[in-house]
């Protein structure tokens, strides 16, 4: 066949949907759109009728061996095209399956990603339900810390009242005192008469502090002076009227006043003598002598405190089984007018 018109691909450039299809699949499209074009129909009607004209003419001119190959190439070429549809037609199906495949991958990928995401929603709304519940877990022991607090400050309170009945319970009754200790602040009850404008009987006061029952002895604190004659002479009474006498000399201070402290050797006597009396009166008024009478009522000794009132310290009061104002009974202890 003399003219033979020749089958070119168009020169295309790949769209963008190739950056997701795969490059056989678009290709693959691109051969098949060329092969059903118009200028395919045109070279295979040409060929066609080119055969035709070629076998007429090599019949009339008798020359059959020319139409022969014409016939066949024009056979080949219409067997050729179906295989090369069908090899297309493969690639573009295989092409197409790894479309899919890529696709129900990505996919997969897109709903692994979903599920990472509601994992963490989950977990940090765990995490913040848990950050709740330990902050009111917090709060809770908070409270029951103060709670706790609070009861064993009402425990201590309980505790307290206990010894203290404990402690009334163990002091023997008004009639039934036991041996008694007296100790007397010599310096406190002179002022305190004195206040009161009275002069005291030593004997009756004696009586009226030992009461019915047993006297252990009688302690009288006092400061002496060397030149006061008229004291000297007083201390020798009490001594021989039941009374033990300690003193101790006075001395004089920057300002003029006298002093003679005897708060030590009190407190000394009253600790240390403890368990060989049931019952500690003490004649006096000062706070310093609360914690030797508060150590002596903690081993079950009955303490009582004699005093004027407005001499006397709220701490013995406190610590005190008993209180007795020396205005009350001062009728009973001043001297007879003669």
């Amino acid at each position: 066949m003399a003219n033979l018109i020749a089958l070119r691909r168009p020169p295309v450039t790949a769209p963008s949907e190739g950056l997701r299809l795969s490059e056989n699949e678009f290709w693959g499209k691109q051969l098949l759109r060329a092969i059903g074009s118009q200028q395919l129909k045109i070279a295979e009607q040409t060929a066609f009728w080119g055969t035709f004209a070629a076998a007429a003419i090599a019949a009339v001119s008798q020359q059959t061996m020319v139409a022969i190959p014409l016939s066949l190439c024009c056979g080949l070429s219409l067997m050729n095209r179906r295989r090369f549809e069908e090899v297309l037609q493969q690639r573009l199906a295989a092409a197409t399956a790894e479309i899919a495949t890529v696709r129900t991958m990505e996919n997969r990928l897109d709903a692994i990603g979903s599920i990472q995401e509601r994992v963490l929603t989950l977990e940090k709304a765990q995490l913040q339900q848990q950050i709740t519940q330990l902050q009111q877990w917090a709060s809770d022991l908070d409270d029951r810390a103060d709670e706790l607090g609070d009861r064993a400050l009402q425990l201590d309170q309980v505790q307290q009242q206990l010894a203290v009945f404990k402690r009334l319970a163990s002091v023997p009754a008004k009639t039934g005192r036991g041996r008694v200790a007296i100790f007397i602040d010599g310096a406190n009850l002179f002022y305190a008469i004195q206040e009161l404008g009275i002069r005291i009987d030593y004997t009756k006061f004696l009586k009226l502090l030992v009461g019915d029952d047993n006297l252990f002895r009688a302690f009288y604190y006092t400061g002496v002076e060397a030149a006061d004659e008229k004291q000297h002479g007083f201390l020798l009474w009490m001594r021989h009227h039941g009374f033990r006498v300690v003193s101790k000399p006075v001395l004089q201070r920057p300002d003029g006043s006298k002093k003679a402290n005897l708060d030590v050797e009190m407190a000394m006597d009253i600790v240390s003598l403890a368990g060989q009396y049931d019952t500690v009166v003490l004649v006096g008024g000062d706070g310093d002598l609360a914690c030797a009478l508060d150590k002596v009522s903690a081993q079950r000794a009955r303490v009582e405190v004699v005093s004027l009132r407005s001499m006397t310290s709220e701490a013995l009061i406190d610590v005190a089984d008993s209180y007795v104002d020396l205005e009350e009974i001062k009728g009973k202890i001043c001297k007879s007018a003669n």
